[in-house]
């Protein structure tokens, strides 16, 4: 599709970036949630799951650093929301 579309996807991601610079975070994702179609489950809440699971089990360990795209971050499914439920406290920095 990338392929086919290539100034459409140019516009979307720069729309992306545009959002993040500006701190927008939930209409990123909500965004990026629209953008991706019939791929939304493979690519972003089961990997917010993976990952969320992931950190839990890094924290556990030692002092973590966890960057992670933005998108994955909010709403509803977002890796912040499911590490909350986890019973870790986030501070944003």
């Amino acid at each position: 599709q990338l392929g086919r579309h290539t100034p459409k996807f140019r516009k979307s991601t720069l729309h992306l970036a545009q959002l993040y610079s500006e701190g927008k975070l939930d209409l990123l994702y909500k965004s990026a949630k629209r953008g991706l179609g019939s791929m939304r489950k493979k690519l972003l809440y089961d990997r917010n799951v993976l990952m969320a699971d992931r950190i839990a089990q890094l924290i556990a360990q030692n002092t973590t650093f966890v960057a992670i795209g933005a998108a994955h971050l909010s709403g509803y499914k977002g890796v912040l929301r499911l590490l909350r439920h986890k019973g870790f406290i986030l501070n944003p920095v």
